[in-house]
């Protein structure tokens, strides 16, 4: 009897183990330039939509702390942006050159959670000569809120 109970827990605790969430939950974006005199404050989330038959994605644009717009995407344009994030490099989103150069550009910051992990990358500039990945997926991110990164680089 005891080794089918710890065999029934064995197996318990793999099965929880191994459904853990291996899918992006959800992805942030945000811009921020403090040279301003009123700041440009952007925020982008991406989140998995609230409907459980449905697997689809919601774009939410804040700007300046307001409900800008909510719509759905596609999963195909999901996935692409999926793709672009996990292809930023940690050193490249550190990169020592840009904060010299553009110490003034403002800051940008991408952030996904994935199970219990989160990851942050981070930029002080918005410019594909410098860390192209992150303009890469930040390009994405605003192309799917409607924005065009050349208007708030």
């Amino acid at each position: 009897m005891s080794n089918r109970v710890l065999y029934l827990l064995i197996l318990f605790f793999t099965i929880s183990c191994t459904s853990q969430k291996s899918e992006i939950e959800y992805i942030e974006f945000e811009h921020e330039c403090g040279m301003l005199k009123v700041s440009d404050k952007i925020f982008i989330r991406i989140l998995p939509s609230s409907k459980k038959q449905r697997k689809e994605r919601i774009v939410e644009l804040t700007y300046h702390g307001k409900m800008f717009m909510r719509k759905p995407i596609p999963e195909g344009e999901y996935q692409k942006l999926i793709d672009a994030i996990l292809q930023i490099k940690k050193e490249e989103s550190e990169n020592i050159e840009s904060l010299i150069i553009f110490n003034d550009s403002g800051s940008n910051e991408i952030i996904y959670r994935k199970g219990s992990m989160m990851k942050k990358n981070f930029s002080f500039v918005l410019d594909k000569k410098y860390n192209s990945e992150f303009y890469n997926a930040a390009k994405l991110i605003t192309k799917a809120a409607e924005l065009n990164i050349e208007d708030i680089r």
